[in-house]
């Protein structure tokens, strides 16, 4: 049962804690009420409720036959049916921004993969916009929270296709310090990741930084392959611990790992929170970064990610604070460190623990 998963007292302790959120996926955070507002706008939806209702279902279904990570990538398809315009992607990212910003979130780089949609004459690149300028009105709402967009490249693109969101990030990283990295995600059984590794290496060669979806499944080619790029950060990780090469390189470079322990859970790649991958690269004080990857689809916050660690690891509230604090070191915007660090010392200062 959840109650036993953590303490109310635990729990508030957790969501009064600044965090840092770097695995967040749009389309998947966003939540069920925030679904049913962009169901009602939808011009091919006539009943939102009934829509709502049946996604609530599916979720139920899914999660009770889960048999395999793909089947997981099948939720999303919900979620993409109504965030298929401009201004349905503004009103996502302005909501998810804002649900982060509640849980005392202080820095998100949100990701999301642009999305050519002919009936509504979205592009990938109005769909970028989109999402800037999103996160641009969410400034006067959400002062608090600092926000940095990652473009996504979906594994099941063509690598002409892939290669046109490269060019895109590349674009906007030059007009803008929103634009901070590229991302390598969705189905990892979809393509042999190495036909991506050119375009992420000119992606790294161009100043942003690659955060990739790595090693989620069992896979050590894989593994291999990506890992010589040398990411900035690793997606998941699940799975590093199955070669000794990968795992000596990860700590060579110090390559920061997202874990996202209630996503392993339910994907049924962990069994149990406790027997996540994050206590062997915590306890070698190897840089980790708990994340919720999609807080909607999971029913999941930071605050409640942080509180499950807490439980499923034994770890004190100093230990919950410096854990999140570090992972300011592993942002992707340079700038925003410093105010970053000033804050939450003051919130140190105000809580002694």
């Amino acid at each position: 049962m959840e109650t036993e998963l953590y303490t109310k007292e635990l729990l508030d302790f957790c969501q009064s804690l600044p965090k840092v959120e770097l695995h967040a996926h749009l389309n998947g955070s966003i939540s069920l009420p925030t679904l049913c507002e962009l169901a009602e706008q939808h011009p091919s939806i006539e009943d939102s409720n009934s829509f709502v209702l049946g996604f609530q279902k599916t979720l139920k279904d899914k999660f009770a036959q889960m048999r395999s990570l793909s089947e997981c990538f099948e939720l999303f398809k919900f979620v993409q049916s109504v965030v298929d315009s401009e201004a349905a992607v503004i009103t996502a990212t302005k909501s998810v921004i804002r649900d982060f910003a509640r849980d005392n979130v202080r820095y998100l780089e949100l990701r999301s993969t642009p999305k050519d949609v002919a009936s509504t004459r979205m592009t990938k690149e109005s769909y970028i916009k989109a999402v800037l300028c999103a996160i641009e009105q969410a400034k006067e709402e959400t002062p608090e929270i600092c926000v940095k967009y990652i473009v996504s490249i979906d594994r099941r693109m063509s690598d002409e296709e892939a290669a046109s969101v490269c060019q895109l990030a590349k674009e906007y990283h030059s007009r803008s310090d929103t634009v901070v990295g590229v991302d390598l995600s969705a189905d990892p059984n979809a393509r042999k990741s190495k036909d991506f590794v050119p375009i992420l290496a000119d992606a790294k060669n161009n100043g942003l930084k690659l955060a990739l979806h790595l090693a989620e499944i069992q896979n050590v080619p894989e593994m291999r392959d990506l890992l010589a790029v040398i990411p900035h950060r690793i997606g998941h990780g699940t799975f590093l611990n199955d070669a000794d090469d990968c795992v000596e390189l990860v700590q060579k470079h110090l390559i920061p790992i997202e874990v996202c322990l209630t996503s392993n859970v339910m994907c049924q790649t962990v069994n149990s929170y406790d027997q996540s991958h994050f206590a062997f690269w915590y306890n070698q004080n190897h840089p980790c970064v708990l994340s919720t990857d999609d807080s909607g689809i999971f029913g999941t916050s930071l605050s409640r990610e942080y509180a499950i660690a807490s439980t499923s690891f034994d770890l004190s509230k100093r230990q919950l604070f410096d854990l999140s604090k570090q992972s300011i070191n592993c942002i992707f915007s340079e700038d925003a460190k410093s105010a970053l660090n000033d804050s939450f010392n003051r919130w140190q200062q105000a809580h002694p623990l």
